[in-house]
């Protein structure tokens, strides 16, 4: 096939700008396509396809050839499987501070937590005075503290007075310990008035005082229950 020659008026195309479709170009949407640069928009391509992290775009080239808008548009066209992305949220762990909790939520809720959690925290600061300043709870929370300590004392009392009945005495040590002594009459027998006491007597003492530590044992058991209830029902006061 022969070549034919053009004249320039030949390559000329007159655009009628009535004819266009808009005003402006500013009313076109922009291409996503990187006109006369294939190769460059290939490496974008395969940059944003790796999933695995510790990977970046970095683009060299004269200021003006539009490097930072491209690979903007590409990364907003990118898309990702919404179903796939989870927001991550790491929250205080009270029982060891060192290790926080990590919450795994839908894709944008993690924000709206944050949010939210702003706004509970709010009102729980205008909330809480209100709530333990008022003389009904403490009202209610001296009366849970006054049923543990009459349960406390009744169930001493008991014990004491069956150790009375045994001739025996229920002491405090000087490190805050219960401890039972044989008395000799009004008084605490020493080690030297026990040692006088017959074999049989001391024998019974002994025997009285092993029957009264059971005894105080599940009586100590007992109370730990009443405390353990005690910090139950406090608790429920406060919620």
């Amino acid at each position: 096939m022969a070549v034919q020659r053009l004249e320039a008026k030949q390559l000329y195309s007159v655009a009628e700008l009535e004819n266009m479709p808009c005003k402006s170009t500013k009313e076109l949407p922009p291409i996503d396509e990187i006109v006369g640069q294939e190769r460059a928009q290939k490496a974008v391509e395969f940059a944003m396809s790796i999933k695995e992290k510790g990977y970046n775009i970095y683009a060299i080239g004269q200021n003006g050839l539009g490097k930072r808008t491209m690979i903007l548009r590409y990364l907003n066209r990118h898309q990702h499987d919404a179903a796939a992305l989870f927001d991550w949220c790491y929250v205080a762990n009270f029982e060891d501070t060192r290790i926080p909790k990590v919450l795994k939520l839908p894709c944008g809720i993690g924000n709206k937590l944050k949010v939210d959690i702003e706004k509970l925290m709010g009102k729980l600061l205008n909330a809480l005075p209100l709530a333990f300043d008022n003389e009904m709870y403490y009202s209610r929370a001296d009366r849970l503290k006054n049923q543990l300590a009459n349960k406390q004392q009744s169930e001493l009392d008991s014990i004491s007075k069956e150790a009375k009945e045994k001739g025996i005495s229920l002491t405090i040590t000087a490190q805050g310990d219960y401890q039972f002594v044989a008395m000799n009459g009004e008084d605490l027998h020493t080690e030297e008035s026990f040692d006088e006491l017959s074999k049989k007597e001391q024998e019974y003492f002994g025997s009285s005082i092993d029957e009264l530590e059971i005894s105080l044992r599940n009586m100590v058991r007992e109370l730990t229950e009443w405390e353990d209830t005690f910090s139950e029902k406090i608790k429920k006061l406060n919620d």
